[in-house]
């Protein structure tokens, strides 16, 4: 491993290193590590869990459907299969595990008692097959290890607590918590869709949505039996599962005869219910000191809330969105106060304290990090921000401690307090340190970065190589030149139809000009374990360029808006590949200066890409290349503007994707199902020869919705609506 002073070199022999660090040093003091040495990788984390009273078992939730034990952590972690929930779904008949969009295996609690019972409660999404359609389920159930083999989960025990048929596959929440009384807490979102469409977050009658519940799985005699509940579903025909829990006699809701100004169907409340009004709840902790609960509630259009949760909070949605209002306030009942969250942020990207997903974290108290005691520690899964918030007394002040990757979960080390976050782009769990107060930054001026020779010309530097892009990606109406440059003689792992493998220490540049100037040099940099970004402003007199500082510098009169570093990792994921431009489709055409030349053979050639194979190798059409066709071209514009986020796994949750390999109809694009319709059940994706519903459309024009790509700005692409529009109309409409 490099020292932390070290320079990268990112040439070829006899060129000059460029002079960046090999990794951006801490602003906070703090920095997040691999939990285990990078030696364990995981499929798509959600979650993390320790055991009652054992301090050397860490339990990971996989997204997929297994749970993960690690044991032997720090010295020899090793993971090993805890649970199989698909097999055990499939053992029982029961139907099988959904995993597209928000679902999958989202959380898992143990029982306090569990050395005593086994016993261990999960959430899930499952689908069943009636009637020629697949229903989905939002389930909590018991399980039990097994009986022979108390390292392993007994598949055939499930004891079904809640079966709650979903409208859709978003806003499932999915936590799982036993709180200091002993209860189980559980949560579970709006049911999905835009704006509550279901009515299901302003009543607590009906279904078990938008709330907060708390279960006695202990089944005390004090305690109530549930009230009946019926769905639509031959299979499933009730949520409430036979004997699995039964109602804590101090219920807050129970006894309710109005809410929200209307009266309250005693047969059907759901008395379960210990908090409600809430869009999503993504993640809630327990504080081990004092027992307040905390929680992540992921908004809608403007606002990702914290909220310190109280028996009998009705936090409002959608009358409001956090301590805003929301799209139903107007029909917001008079003379009821809401409960309001502790701390809100806005969506964006332009500050350090923006975002637009929230994952509730948990509250510090590891003996490592003293100065965090008490502190809420938390993140957003699409800025990769992980923030603290602290209580002095007036409010919540919060402080940015580091940058993840997708930030899905947090948990605490059982035997140390640590704080973990879970990763689910990355597949890894981090932990929570102090940063080494010895590292480098990032050169002030782009000058003293060495890739260039000329500042003027902009003449990159020896060991910098230039190269072309068949389909650019939309950059506000700005042209972009690009660059490379590898480590001493490590070579790129060519791969024909899958992300390509780039050393450590490698660096992309793009430069970014208007008609008349030059405005912005953006640099990516391979790290050990990831990459980071930095971005240099220009001069108005074009002599020199500033770096931009870490929350970036937000658009104002003429000039555009020049990213934050935690932008830059909202689309340069590992998923993605991190680089959205170096991939076989988008390099195999001509070379610069060249063009009778393949580049992909004149990369070989040089020694910069191992062994190349093209005999069929694809190749993205230009937007302009009227040779290609519609749906080749329009393929293509949607895989570079869209596909570091929709695709599989991707940071997108959604149940269509624009990988550039996929076929069209594997996509789910044409004719394809939203999470969100706006309202409209007639929206789709794509509706073929349809532009009023088709979204992409809407999305790329900001019709009525928010604009996509995400954090685009300045002038809309016209050529790109104009390319989208006419591929719809030119698909025949569905039967």
């Amino acid at each position: 491993m490099k020292p932390i002073l070290y320079l990268l070199s990112l040439s070829a022999a006899h060129a000059a290193p460029l002079k960046l660090p090999p990794t951006l040093p801490s602003t906070s003091g703090y920095q997040l590590e691999d939990a285990f040495g990078g030696a364990l990788e995981f499929k798509q984390p959600v979650a993390i869990a320790g055991v009652p009273g054992e301090k050397d078992r860490l339990i990971i939730v996989e997204k997929t459907g297994k749970l993960i034990a690690i044991t032997g952590y720090p010295e020899k972690p090793v993971k090993s299969e805890f649970f199989d929930l698909p097999a055990a779904l499939a053992n029982k008949g029961r139907g099988t595990l959904a995993t597209s969009s928000e679902c999958g295996l989202l959380g898992v609690a143990f029982h306090p008692r569990f050395a005593e019972n086994g016993w261990f409660y999960v959430a899930y999404d499952l689908t069943v097959r009636e009637g020629g359609k697949d229903l989905l389920f939002d389930c909590v159930s018991r399980f039990s290890v097994s009986k022979t083999d108390p390292s392993k989960a007994d598949p055939t025990s499930e004891v079904p607590l809640i079966s709650q048929l979903d409208p859709t596959q978003n806003h499932n929440g999915g936590d799982l918590q036993f709180g200091p009384d002993g209860y189980l807490y559980t949560c579970i979102g709006d049911g999905g869709g835009h704006y509550d469409p279901f009515n299901n977050a302003r009543v607590i009658d009906k279904d078990f949505f938008a709330c907060i519940y708390r279960l006695d799985v202990d089944l005390k005699p004090d305690s109530l039996a549930p009230n009946l509940h019926s769905q639509k579903s031959t299979t499933i025909p009730s949520a409430v599962g036979e004997g699995g829990y039964k109602v804590p006699p101090n219920n807050p809701f129970l006894g309710t005869t109005l809410h929200n100004g209307k009266p309250v169907d005693p047969q059907k409340l759901r008395t379960e219910i210990y908090a409600c009004g809430m869009r999503n709840p993504w993640r809630m902790a327990f504080d081990p000191k004092d027992g307040r609960l905390f929680c992540g509630v992921v908004g809608e259009d403007a606002w990702e809330q914290v909220n310190l949760v109280k028996a009998g909070d009705n936090f409002g949605w959608s009358y409001y969105e956090g301590s805003h209002a929301g799209p139903n306030i107007k029909s917001a009942p008079v003379g009821i106060t809401f409960a309001k969250p502790i701390y809100e942020y806005p969506h964006g990207n332009d500050t350090l304290y923006s975002g637009n997903s929230v994952s509730g974290g948990v509250v510090s108290r590891g003996s490592r990090l003293p100065e965090l005691n008490g502190a809420y520690i938390f993140g957003d899964y699409i800025s990769h921000c992980v923030w603290c918030i602290r209580d002095d007394g007036a409010k919540w002040v919060p402080e940015l401690l580091a940058r993840s990757g997708a930030v899905s979960g947090f948990g605490t080390d059982p035997a140390n307090g640590d704080v973990l976050v879970a990763d689910i782009d990355r597949g890894r769990i981090q932990r929570l340190t102090r940063a080494p107060k010895s590292e480098v930054p990032p050169p002030a001026l782009l000058s003293l970065t060495g890739a260039f020779a000329d500042l003027k010309s902009l003449e990159p530097a020896p060991g910098v190589i230039a190269y072309n892009v068949n389909h650019s990606a939309w950059n506000g109406g700005l042209t972009a030149r690009r660059w490379f440059s590898l480590p001493g003689t490590e070579k790129i792992g060519f791969n024909q139809h899958s992300n390509w493998y780039f050393p450590t220490g490698s660096v992309w540049i793009q430069q970014l000009d208007d008609a008349n100037r030059k405005l912005e040099t953006r640099f990516l940099i391979k790290t050990e374990t990831a990459v980071y970004g930095i971005s240099y402003k220009w001069r108005a007199d074009q002599s020199e360029a500033d770096l931009v500082p870490d929350e970036g510098i937000p658009a104002s009169g003429n000039e555009p808006h020049f990213p934050g570093r935690s932008e830059c990792l909202m689309c340069h994921t590992s998923i993605a590949g991190y680089t959205l431009g170096m991939n076989t489709w988008q390099l195999n055409g001509p070379a610069p200066q060249i063009p009778a030349t393949n580049q992909l053979t004149a990369l070989a050639a040089a020694g910069h890409l191992n062994a190349v194979d093209l005999t069929g190798a694809p190749t993205f059409a230009a937007l302009a290349d009227t040779s290609r066709s519609l749906d080749d071209r329009s393929r293509a514009y949607l895989a570079v503007n869209c596909s570091p986020c929709h695709q599989q796994d991707g940071v997108a949750s959604s149940p269509w994707a624009t990988k550039a390999s996929l076929t069209t109809a594997q996509t789910r694009i044409v004719d394809g199902k939203l999470n969100i319709d706006f309202g409209d059940p007639a929206n789709r994706v794509i509706a073929p020869g349809d532009l009023t519903h088709s979204m992409i459309l809407k999305r790329l024009k900001a019709d009525g919705v928010p604009r996509m790509p995400m954090g685009s700005v300045g002038p809309f692409d016209q050529a790109g609506i104009d390319l989208i529009s006419a591929w719809i109309q030119s698909l025949a409409p569905a039967k």
